[in-house]
């Protein structure tokens, strides 16, 4: 997820004249690691990742992971 992450470029929008980074990531409980959620504050991004053994299967309809 690092070097996906790093590797993104902000997008520029023409008719405000900013440009703009990506602002939450979403991600499946694979990827539900202190490190890489440290990581992720870090570079500003808010963080949804499902959380191994909390998020149950019936809350799917909300949050797709």
């Amino acid at each position: 997820m690092k070097p996906l992450l790093a590797g993104l470029q902000s997008r520029h929008d023409p008719e405000r004249g900013r440009h703009h980074r990506p602002g939450k990531v979403r991600a499946d409980n694979a990827y539900d690691r202190p490190d890489l959620r440290r990581w992720l504050r870090g570079k500003r991004l808010a963080v949804r990742i499902a959380r191994k053994g909390v998020e149950s299967s019936q809350r799917l309809g909300r949050h797709r992971w």
